[in-house]
Parts: structure tokens; C-alpha cells; sequence
């Protein structure tokens, strides 16, 4: 009976040894996890110059590496379930391929802000497709054809496929992308941001004038688009260097007087 007992003792103490081991491997596992996403964040927004498309990527890249984390720590502490791992892993790397075309939409919307642009009401022609966009959203483009027909375009085609704007102001119309830190006041940049283009009357025409439109908010940035018209189309790639430039050194400003007058607030009187 005592030989049954001590055995027994021992079959537990190596379950809650093994059980142990398996918390710590998780708890490890897990944190490098955590610690990659955010690595991954920091070195999307150091490579990637445009800010727009970094936001995107930090939004999509962390999530698939918590995936393949999650699962990775399963498979490390659960041998006997490595069929239902494998199976997991297979119905995952199934849903990126099906939504391929989706997440490809979504990611190229950045690029055709800035590259490709386009608005609601311009007449546009793409591969054997002609018509009047009438929306715009992450994922389609939307046109009224001339049988007032509506065609769903999805937006990757639009960097496959040759496209033309046929209105007359897209030649001399760029929308800029801007994301904005919840850090930094709305107004307070939008003014600034306007006051920048009025600087620049070499480049940017007054009339029509410089608008900010908000296009997205998240619970830490807003997306923001600047719209402007330009004197010349020759000169879109200067422009939009200089604005990114000029953009940055004002973020950078208002995020120091914040600062300074957060300090001031602070100060015993």
C-alpha cells in the first residue's frame, strides 16, 4: 500500500512538474510573441516612408504573427495534438489565400491615394471598364457605366491593370495621406497643415483651396487627407517631398508644446 502510495505521489509531482514546465514554455513563447509584434511595429515605421501604408502594415502584420505565435506555443507544449495544430495551421494559411485578393485591396488603397488618384465623380477607364466612380471604399472602387450600369472594381486591379483618369483636374489634383498620433491636436495641425500650403504658392494653387478631410478614426490615430491642386503636374513628386518633410517637423513641434505646456500645467504654484 505505502509502494501504491508513493508511487501515486510521484505520478502527481511529475504531472505538476511537466504541467509547470509547459506554463513557463507558454509564458516564454507568448511574451516573444508579444515582444516580435512590437518589433515588428517599430521597424514597419523606420523602412516604410509613407506613413499611411506603415498604419496599414502595423495593423496586419502583428496579427498574423500573433497567429502563427499562438499556434507555434501549442504545438510546443501539446505533442499529442499536433494533427489538430497541423489542421489549424492548414485552415489559416486556407483563409489568408482566400482572402488574398481582399487583404491585396486593402493594402494597395494607400498606394492609389497617393499614385493613382481618383475621387467620386471622376470618369475613369480601367482595362475595358469605363465610367463615373460613385464610391470609394478599402476594398472596391464603384462605378456607374455609361448603360448606368454599376461595376464593383476591386481596388487591386487598379495596380494591375492600366489606368486613366479622364477628368480634367486629376492631372493637377493629389491627395496626400496623412496618420495622425491621438498625441497631437486635430486643429491645432490642420491649421498648421493649411498655413504650410499657403507657403507654397510656387507649387499649390489657392483656389480651389487646400482642404483637410478626416477619413478614418482609430482609438489611437485619425486618418487624415490633405487635398490640393497643383500649378504644375511635373512637379507632384517635389511637392509631396517637401509637404512629408514639413509635415513631420510640424508633428514633431506640436508634440513639444504639448509637452512644455503639460510641464507648465504640472508646476506647483
Amino acid at each position: 500500500m505505502n509502494f501504491i502510495n508513493k508511487e501515486f505521489n510521484l505520478l502527481i509531482e511529475r504531472e505538476i512538474y511537466s504541467f509547470m514546465v509547459d506554463v513557463i514554455i507558454i509564458t516564454l513563447l507568448l511574451s516573444l510573441t508579444y515582444l516580435l509584434s512590437r518589433l515588428s511595429k517599430v521597424i514597419i515605421d523606420r523602412i516604410i516612408l509613407d506613413k499611411h501604408i506603415a498604419h496599414r502594415l502595423q495593423q496586419f502584420i502583428p496579427k498574423v504573427i500573433w497567429f502563427f505565435g499562438v499556434i507555434f506555443a501549442i504545438s510546443q507544449v501539446a505533442k499529442s495534438i499536433e494533427i489538430l495544430v497541423l489542421v489549424v495551421g492548414l485552415i489559416g494559411i486556407g483563409i489568408v489565400i482566400g482572402l488574398r485578393d481582399i487583404l491585396a485591396s486593402i493594402l494597395v488603397r494607400p498606394f492609389l491615394d497617393l499614385y493613382f488618384p481618383n475621387r467620386v465623380g471622376d470618369w475613369i477607364s480601367i482595362g475595358d471598364l469605363f465610367g463615373k466612380v460613385i464610391e470609394i471604399n478599402p476594398i472596391n472602387t464603384i462605378i456607374l457605366s455609361e448603360n448606368e450600369g454599376v461595376v464593383v472594381i476591386p481596388n487591386y486591379l487598379f495596380a494591375r491593370e492600366i489606368f486613366i483618369n479622364k477628368s480634367e483636374h486629376a492631372k493637377y489634383e493629389v491627395s496626400l495621406p496623412i496618420i495622425l498620433e491621438n498625441d497631437i491636436d486635430v486643429i491645432e495641425f490642420e491649421n498648421e497643415l493649411l498655413k504650410l500650403c499657403n507657403s507654397m504658392p510656387k507649387y499649390i494653387k489657392k483656389h480651389p483651396k487646400p482642404v483637410v478631410a478626416t477619413t478614418d478614426i482609430e482609438d489611437k490615430t485619425e486618418e487624415l487627407t490633405l487635398i490640393f491642386t497643383l500649378k504644375s503636374p511635373e512637379e507632384k513628386g517635389v511637392v509631396v517631398s517637401k509637404l512629408n518633410e514639413e509635415i513631420k517637423k510640424i508633428m514633431d513641434e506640436l508634440r513639444e508644446n504639448r509637452k512644455e505646456k503639460s510641464g507648465l500645467d504640472e508646476s506647483p504654484i
